[in-house]
């Protein structure tokens, strides 16, 4: 019985493209024309990419002053998926994108009006559209850019991977200096506190307080000497920079264009309208076989009646 129902259902369908054959063959070629009309129209985008990975460590003392047997990462190692989702939340910070806007005048190169209510929401959606990070399988990251010039394209991939170093650096310098003046603060008062002992040992050295001073005194100089340590780390991470990424492959200028993929739109938009105009003198095909039976059945009312 299935088998039977199945051949029906291919006859009808077989039925079904004979009658409206020519309408699909219609439809389909309009909705192939007007694909190639619209992907002429599309301005072509030329596509650049950069990807890099991220350093195991940020800290330069931490990298190069500590004690190896103790250091938490090698310095030449790449970075793990902690320091990889750290430099994606900087790659896509409002610092780097305010930076890339203001030096490639995006507003006028992404022809926006800047008289629009809504420039900056349209200037912000067409920054999305065209600049995207991602993290890859292998905990890399690519910046890929698309522009109309490729030049531009490349020029801004490359820009973006300049401005994360500057911009993690100034992140990393405002708590590197706090931290400089609080040591610095603490230990020149450890280094007071320590004179003022030896001031004392100095007075007392023939009375029998100077055993219990000098030994406090030597403790005292163990923590100055500790601070000194504390002290030099604090100066190299404010005044000195490491970089935070390998860069694996810089951006170049494409001789090819990227977007759109004119031959891809057209087999698609055909393919769909195709299955549109099908579903739709189907729909039609139903419509007209419903009212036809309401209507056989009306009139068997009125014949009864």
């Amino acid at each position: 019985m299935y088998e039977q129902e199945q051949t029906y259902s291919s006859v009808d369908l077989l039925k079904f493209l004979i009658r409206n054959y020519k309408a699909l063959i219609v439809m389909t070629l309009l909705g192939a024309i007007t694909s190639i009309i619209i992907s002429l129209v599309i301005t072509p985008k030329f596509k650049s990419s950069v990807v890099i990975f991220p350093a195991s460590t940020s800290s330069v003392s931490k990298a190069l002053l500590t004690d190896m047997s103790r250091a938490p990462k090698d310095v030449l190692k790449f970075g793990e998926e902690e320091e990889t989702e750290q430099l994606l939340q900087i790659l896509q910070s409002d610092e780097i994108k305010a930076s890339i806007i203001q030096k490639y005048d995006l507003l006028s190169h992404y022809q926006i009006d800047p008289d629009s209510k809504y420039k900056k929401t349209e200037l912000l959606n067409e920054y999305m559209d065209n600049i995207s990070v991602r993290k890859t399988e292998f905990q890399a990251i690519e910046i890929k850019v698309l522009d109309t010039d490729p030049e531009v394209a490349a020029a801004i991939a490359n820009e973006i991977a300049a401005l994360l170093d500057s911009v993690y650096n100034k992140i990393q310098k405002d708590r590197a200096f706090k931290a400089l003046e609080i040591v610095h603060r603490v230990y020149k008062n450890q280094q007071e506190f320590v004179n003022k002992l030896e001031d004392s040992l100095s007075l007392v050295k023939n009375q029998g307080l100077y055993n219990s001073l000098l030994k406090q005194h030597d403790e005292e100089i163990k923590q100055l000497s500790l601070l000194k340590s504390k002290y030099n780390e604090a100066q190299v991470d404010a005044y000195n920079d490491l970089p935070h990424k390998y860069i694996v492959n810089p951006a170049q200028v494409s001789e090819k264009k990227a977007y759109p993929v004119r031959w891809l739109i057209v087999v698609l938009s055909t393919i769909s309208t195709f299955v549109f105009a099908f579903f739709l003198l189907l729909l039609l095909e139903k419509i007209v076989s419903v009212r036809k039976e309401l209507s056989i059945s009306e009139n068997q009312e009125d014949n009864l009646g």
